[in-house]
């Protein structure tokens, strides 16, 4: 492998990881914001998917 494809796969992974961060950092905020204002599970549950589902359709499809 080159060391320029090394370098793409480490810059690929570190924005993997920011991605997942964000992704679940994200979920904490929606579930704290959503117990002090009084919003249900399924409403939850619908921002957490419909905020994600977009994020990792890419991802999907190119799998």
């Amino acid at each position: 492998m080159t060391p320029v494809a090394k370098s793409n796969e480490r810059i690929f992974g570190l924005l993997s990881a920011a991605g997942v961060f964000c992704i679940w950092s994200g979920f904490l905020v929606f579930s704290r914001a959503g117990m002090q204002s009084g919003l249900t599970p399924f409403d939850l549950t619908a921002l957490r998917s419909l905020v994600t589902g977009p994020l990792v359709l890419p991802f999907a499809k190119a799998w």
